[in-house]
């Protein structure tokens, strides 16, 4: 048996990925994400003070101590004290709600109900039987002339990761990628991920999110969620005949998958492929309405 050729799916460095805009959003998202985990540090002692100070408050009521501090000023010390920290941890909750809402949320309420639809297309392609991340591709059909193409492919899982401190709300859609940048997806923007502090960031419009309807030669294990189009010999001539210089050539099943493309004109390419054609169309769907939507 020859081998076949492949052509290898991957994108450009992520230097090249982005932008002047893309590089701009960047620097805003890691300014802004300094300053919420400063903001949440400060929440925190606020309430860690707040509560003390409401401890020594209860501690004192319960005691003798409270007929003497009653004729001092003392109580009245701590529960203004007490009053302030509430009052602070108010007012940075109110920054931490400004800096989320103008960088990391969507930018209106009909742009969130479409977020609410990817994310339940998201979890219906997160819980395909089977996920491939697709590295290579072959025009080269001699031996697999009943599928689109031959396809190398590394199974993966998909899930949710967060590299930029974002709401808790709106949680990374991940796509873990074998031979380049992960792709996560935010409300506002994609982060490709290589590890660390190696990422870019772009914007969600910048990026064409396509589906395909590939007819793959299945010769591995073969998912209960997909549909099988066909069947085929394992290795056939080009017009379709078995190749009778097997002598084991056995029939294996042509099934019908479902491509999640994504790719930008700053050379963004990549692939994933998922057992089930229904949800790989739905995401889609979900993510094309939803950029357009914001």
């Amino acid at each position: 048996m020859r081998s076949v050729d492949y052509t290898a799916i991957y994108s450009a460095p992520l230097a090249r990925l982005q932008n002047s805009d893309s590089k701009l959003m960047m620097s805003n998202l890691q300014e802004a994400s300094k300053m919420l985990q400063e903001v949440d540090r400060r929440i925190e002692k606020a309430i860690c003070d707040r509560d003390k100070m409401e401890a020594n408050l209860s501690k004192v009521s319960a005691s003798k101590l409270r007929r003497v501090l009653t004729r001092s000023s003392t109580i009245d010390l701590w529960n203004d004290a007490s009053l302030t920290h509430m009052v602070e941890i108010t007012q940075l909750e109110d920054v931490k709600t400004e800096i989320e809402s103008t960088l990391f949320l969507p930018t209106l309420p009909y742009s969130e109900e479409k977020f609410q639809i990817l994310l339940e297309a998201f979890e219906h392609v997160r819980k395909c039987e089977r996920i491939w991340d697709v590295t290579g591709v072959s025009g080269d059909t001699h031996y697999k002339s009943s599928a689109n193409e031959a396809l190398e492919r590394v199974r993966v899982s998909l899930g949710y990761r967060s590299v930029l401190q974002a709401h808790p709300k709106y949680r990374g859609l991940h796509f873990p990628n074998s031979n380049g940048p992960d792709i996560i997806i935010y409300p506002r923007h994609m982060v490709l991920y290589n590890s660390g502090d190696d990422f870019g960031v772009v914007s969600l419009k910048s990026v064409i999110v396509s589906f395909l309807a590939t007819r793959f030669q299945e010769d591995g294990y073969v998912p209960s969620d997909s549909i099988q189009a066909g069947s085929t010999w394992t290795y056939v001539n080009q017009d379709g005949s078995p190749d009778r210089r097997f002598a084991h050539n056995p029939m294996v099943p042509i099934m019908l998958y479902g491509d999640i493309g994504f790719t930008s004109p700053n050379g963004l390419n990549e692939r994933v492929q998922v057992s089930n054609l229904a949800s790989a169309a739905e995401f889609v769907k979900a993510f094309n309405e939803y950029s357009a939507s914001t």
